[in-house]
């Protein structure tokens, strides 16, 4: 899956066919990898039936700041510039899919 910042110089990209799942962030004016982020599904996440079912939906903030991944049954929220997870959102009860 993948979402371009809204200030078009980041591509954030989740590669979740792979286990753990890998998570990118590209710079769209070289067109070069910038950086690696480590992607698991199941941090922060309090639903023990998360396991490898649902989609990763990545979703930029409108300052760009934030990638919000959608995993399931939660929202991650990945700060850009550290590659933390800044916070998670469990709050409803179905898979997310994308808009």
């Amino acid at each position: 899956q993948i979402a371009v910042s809204p200030d078009n110089r980041t591509l954030g990209v989740i590669e979740h066919f792979v286990r753990p799942p890998n998570g990118y962030f590209f710079d769209l004016q070289t067109a070069q990898q910038r950086e690696k982020f480590d992607f698991d599904r199941n941090r922060d996440v309090k639903d023990s039936n998360v396991g490898d079912a649902g989609n990763y939906i990545p979703q930029f903030s409108p300052d760009s700041k934030t990638l919000a991944v959608g995993v399931y049954k939660a929202v991650q929220f990945w700060d850009v510039e550290t590659r933390q997870i800044k916070g998670t959102w469990s709050g409803h009860a179905d898979t997310p899919s994308p808009p």
